[in-house]
């Protein structure tokens, strides 16, 4: 009997949120890190004869609802909902952030996300809440967790850029009654929304599901090279932190640092090559994804990367509301002196993440042009032959990335020479990109003074 590790794994489309193991009704499947730059399902030859529920969970095979199907049947019914084709359904829309000055300057934004999560848990619209934490070991740095207090999800409210998965936790889920909220990637949320339609009792207990608006999910591999650009062992880090504020600087400008075993804390301010490296180090299922805004998530909450918010270094959220539920809260939130919001109109909230909308729609229709011989996942966005350079600019991109892999792997085997090893493994396709990027840069510079 086929399942995921044959049909989505072997083609490298998983991106290894873990919700085929839970969901396994043998518990055939198990996530493992793989090689250290995310996490796969392994089948461990127990499968149920007929039984092919991993793949109907599975938010990159083809067959399965898409994000808008799902989401017609939960948000089409709240009166005056409305629909776009980037947003998805919406209800509201805001900007703004917590009132609390140790929330927000604690989360990885504005706070708004984690006051939301710790609103749902103090008002008994849920039981639990299930989001990612600190694990405290170097050999996993971040876990999904279920949490039952406040303190624990305003602690928890950093974003990590690293792969974690949801098995253990989902079949915790549907082994213990309760109502919860989960807070995730938009692939992860779906997948979750897909294992509901399947199982009534998870879909019962799933009570709010709460997305973040993501570009990417990077591998292990990502942290570790940092941690090494930084003269560290990767393997005495116990801690790390992507999301440093720095006073009177650009809200973009913000830190990474590193915790070892000894408490001691090191900083890391290169981010230039955090950039750079964050390009060409997504999980490759991350290149097929066409969810910008977590379309089957109740709100969503994301950067407000607009000229007007960029300078408050403290961070500003941006919110889509989907429920009405969802949007009293955050009005309560706003009449009780708990959050500073104002209604922001859903263009200007797609137009901040320009650069995901680029990349999950435009680009990824010349991925899919590229790759027709590969028999990419099915999206919903059809596939169109792209311009010279921006094939050019693609097929580089692409080969960066794998060269990448290679070069990780060359670093991690070489010790303390490693990091030189890899800078001279990629400096020509760091170099080649931006050289790329110029035709589409002068086209866009001639655009806008023409209008």
């Amino acid at each position: 009997m086929s399942n995921v590790c044959q049909k989505i794994v072997a083609k490298d489309y998983c991106i290894g949120c873990g919700v085929c193991a839970g969901a396994c009704p043998s518990e055939n499947l198990e996530m493992r890190d793989s090689v250290g730059f995310g996490y796969v399902p392994f089948d461990r030859g127990r499968c149920l004869d007929a039984c092919d529920l991993c793949l109907r969970v599975c938010p990159f095979a083809d067959g399965n609802e898409y994000e808008d199907d799902i989401a017609s049947g939960i948000y089409g019914v709240e009166p005056g909902v409305k629909q776009c084709p980037e947003a998805g359904f919406y209800l509201s829309s805001y900007v703004g952030y917590v009132e609390n000055e140790e929330h927000r300057q604690r989360a990885g934004s504005g706070g708004i996300a984690s006051w939301f999560l710790a609103e749902l848990l103090s008002t008994g619209v849920v039981d639990r809440v299930v989001c990612v934490a600190k694990t405290g070991r170097s050999d996993s740095l971040f876990e999904y967790r279920i949490m039952n207090t406040c303190e624990e999800i305003l602690q928890a409210g950093k974003p990590a850029y690293y792969p974690i998965e949801l098995s253990e936790v989902l079949r915790l889920i549907m082994k213990t009654p309760g109502k919860y909220a989960v807070v995730g990637l938009p692939c992860f949320i779906k997948a979750l929304r897909l294992a509901a339609l399947r199982n009534p009792g998870l879909k019962e207990r799933l009570k709010v599901c709460v997305g973040l608006v993501c570009g990417q999910l990077c591998s292990k591999g990502f942290t570790e090279l940092i941690i090494r650009r930084n003269g560290l062992d990767a393997g005495g880090i116990t801690e790390v932190c992507y999301r440093s504020k720095k006073d009177g600087v650009s809200a973009r400008s913000y830190g990474v640092s590193f915790t070892d075993a000894k408490e001691e804390v090191y900083n890391f301010s290169d981010m230039r090559f955090f950039w750079r490296l964050w390009h060409i180090s997504a999980l490759r299922a991350c290149t097929f994804c066409d969810d910008i805004f977590a379309e089957t998530a109740d709100v969503v909450f994301m950067d407000a990367w607009l000229p007007e918010y960029i300078s408050e270094f403290r961070g500003t959220n941006l919110i889509i509301a989907r429920t009405e539920q969802v949007n009293k809260m955050l009005l309560h939130g706003l009449e009780s002196g708990s959050l500073h919001i104002e209604p922001l109109p859903i263009d200007r909230v797609i137009g901040s993440q320009a650069g995901v909308v680029r990349k999950k729609r435009v680009e990824l229709a010349y991925r899919l042009w590229l790759r027709q011989r590969e028999s990419p996942p099915v999206k919903r966005v059809k596939p169109v032959r792209p311009p010279f350079f921006e094939r050019l600019r693609l097929l580089a991109g692409s080969y960066a990335a794998r060269q990448n892999i290679q070069a990780l792997h060359a670093q991690i085997a070489s010790g303390a020479k490693g990091i030189d090893i890899y800078s001279r493994m990629m400096a020509k396709h760091f170099l080649f990109q931006q050289v790329l990027k110029v035709p589409r840069k002068l086209k866009e510079c001639i655009l806008s003074v023409l209008r």
